[in-house]
């Protein structure tokens, strides 16, 4: 029963998304138009809350990045922060970046720069270049320009273009006399 019904709601989801898709690109400034893509977005809030709480990793990080972002619903940091738990320790990897902001910023959890660090190397060795970035802005702003380095290298080798000019940049100035 339990796998009937995750088949449903991911059915569900995918005919959501097409129609979020749809009005989303035909969206201007016409107020009904506005009503239908909220609607949308509140109703696939609900069906990706469902999966989330069934144990759907990507739904949850969907869930979360709502509410880190106040898509569809009112931005609330405290409430992304289970389900981006949820959806990074389940191994998506994205969940994983948008808790380490979380936690970088103090937003909905208290300021814990550690947690961040250790969120942002688990997204970047799996290949998340903004973690890569973020991290290595993290060690530049703590004024380790090693650290800085080594993990603007990861971001430029993920093809992270902003990565890669911070490296060249980082170069440029550790060559100048």
């Amino acid at each position: 029963m339990k796998l009937t019904t995750i088949l449903h709601l991911l059915l569900l989801l995918a005919m959501f998304s097409i129609e979020l898709v749809s009005a989303q690109a035909n969206i201007s400034e016409d107020s009904e138009l506005n009503n239908e893509l909220n609607y949308l977005k509140a109703e696939a809030m609900t069906m990706h809350l469902q999966a989330c709480e069934l144990g759907q990793a990507k739904s949850c990080m969907i869930v979360g990045s709502m509410y880190f972002k106040g898509e569809g619903v009112q931005q609330n940091f405290a409430k992304a922060v289970s389900p981006l738990t949820r959806a990074c320790n389940q191994g998506e990897i994205r969940g994983c970046t948008l808790l380490a902001k979380l936690y970088e910023r103090g937003d909905g959890v208290a300021q814990d720069f550690i947690k961040a660090i250790q969120l942002y190397q688990k997204s970047c060795h799996a290949g998340d270049s903004m973690s890569c970035r973020e991290l290595a802005q993290l060690y530049e702003k703590q004024q380790n320009v090693a650290k800085a380095i080594e993990f603007y290298q990861q971001g430029c080798n993920a093809d992270d273009h902003f990565s890669c000019q911070q490296l060249l940049q980082n170069y440029r100035f550790s060559a100048e006399p």
